[in-house]
């Protein structure tokens, strides 16, 4: 899936692939969604592409998957919620210490 959002490309097929998550009863319940976490190879910016129901980010796109870019706090804490702990590591091993120095 390909997106310009405020003049930035955000791309499925070139981005890295970092994991995948359901939540709920999808398609059915209104907070059920899936999405896999994704980040641009040269920008390094964080991105979500997924569906859900209405009471989601992705309101509203349940069969329609949308993109909805993210900030790297908002991806660390997406992953920390969702995300196996060797996946956050290998993504997000240095922000991760930063955190805890301050």
């Amino acid at each position: 899936m390909k997106r310009v959002i405020s003049g930035v490309r955000y791309d499925t097929a070139t981005a890295v692939f970092i994991g995948a998550h359901t939540h709920g009863d999808y398609p059915r319940a209104p907070h059920s969604f899936r999405a896999s976490l994704y980040k641009t190879p040269r920008a390094y910016r964080f991105f979500l592409c997924g569906d859900g129901g209405a009471m989601t980010r992705f309101a509203g796109t349940t069969g329609m998957e949308t993109i909805v870019p993210l900030e790297k706090a908002e991806a660390y804490a997406w992953a920390m919620e969702y995300l196996d702990e060797e996946v956050i590591d290998q993504y997000f091993f240095s922000f991760k210490h930063q955190i805890r120095t301050r």
